[in-house]
């Protein structure tokens, strides 16, 4: 057995503990050697205390405490957090929604402008303008927004149920 591991110490803090050298303790985890008498017994008094105590300790008990305190504070902190880029992708989403209304209006005024047979330089430079920005600024932006929107609302749903976990 990793008696170190399982006490949470190193092999030297472990040897100094029972009075012996590290190597000796090292040797004995892995089986290759025995302990001295005196060793081994502090070895099983220290065993007993850790069978008897590892759930009841004052100093576990207060730390775990703690730890669920940062936990929630942790938690709450990330619900936060996602709610405000939730918040950021949709108001980038109403953006990219206005400007592609914008643009499809320019299409259909361009459309005019070519049906009645003027301003066609004027027509085909806002129709490329149009087309830019409707490339950069379209249905795949939406898609890539409403992905990340799906993905933050998962992550908030797992992290409601952590704070619920009781």
């Amino acid at each position: 057995m990793k008696t170190c591991k399982y006490f949470g110490i190193s092999q030297l803090d472990l040897a100094k503990l029972l009075k012996v050298t590290k190597s000796q303790i090292g040797m004995f985890e892995i089986g290759k050697r025995s302990l001295p008498v005196d060793a081994m017994n502090t070895l099983a008094e220290i065993l007993k205390y850790f069978k008897d105590h590892s759930t009841s300790s004052k100093r576990i008990i207060t730390n775990l405490k703690t730890q669920e305190i940062q936990k929630k504070i942790e938690l709450e902190k990330a619900l936060k957090e996602n709610k405000y880029k939730q918040l950021l992708l949709e108001r980038k989403m109403k953006q990219v929604e206005k400007k592609q209304q914008y643009n499809m209006a320019t299409m259909c005024f361009v459309d005019y402008l070519e049906q009645k047979n003027i301003e066609i330089d004027l027509a085909k430079q806002l129709e490329k303008k149009a087309t830019l920005e409707l490339s950069k600024n379209g249905m795949s932006k939406l898609t890539q927004y409403e992905i990340e929107i799906i993905g933050l609302q998962a992550m908030e749903k797992a992290i409601l149920e952590f704070l619920n976990e009781k």
